[in-house]
């Protein structure tokens, strides 16, 4: 069953879990119900897996599948498509991705145009006719699904 969350977005709701999925997006958001914390307070909702295309990026247990299959990825490759896919469709620089991946690191921007690569590899994505990474020269990146 679907119900409206708000203008646009559904979700199928079960007692512990839903998905979240906006129209003319190719992601969608499965997101867990947490149990009150201490003191009586409520946390609000809190997703453990962002799915796209045939993808999923399972965020509690670091792993990224396609169809189910478990695709290895650098744990710093892995933490680069986790930041890119919490910002679908927005614009992140270089210099906020370093600073979030390898904070308080000097790291050359080498080393994330290689993590991109890698990101792009496990994906099956081409950095001259994108489906997922595309590249905003000097600029940055976003995660376009």
């Amino acid at each position: 069953m679907f119900e409206e969350l708000s203008p646009g977005v559904n979700a199928a709701l079960t007692r512990d879990a839903r998905v979240v999925d906006p129209p003319g997006h190719a992601m969608a958001y499965v997101e867990r119900r947490r149990r009150p914390m201490t003191g009586g307070a409520t946390a609000g909702m809190d997703p453990q897996s962002i799915v796209f295309s045939s993808f999923r990026l399972d965020l509690r247990g670091g792993q990224l599948t396609r169809a189910g299959a478990p695709i290895r990825l650098r744990p710093k490759t892995w933490a680069v498509l986790v930041y890119l896919a919490q910002r679908p469709g927005v614009l992140v620089t270089r210099d906020e991705l370093l600073d979030a991946v390898w904070p308080d690191v000097a790291v050359t921007p080498d080393t994330l145009t290689k993590s991109i690569g890698e990101v792009r590899l496990a994906l099956g994505d081409d950095s001259h006719a994108p489906r997922f990474i595309e590249t905003v020269h000097r600029r940055g990146f976003w995660l376009s699904c």
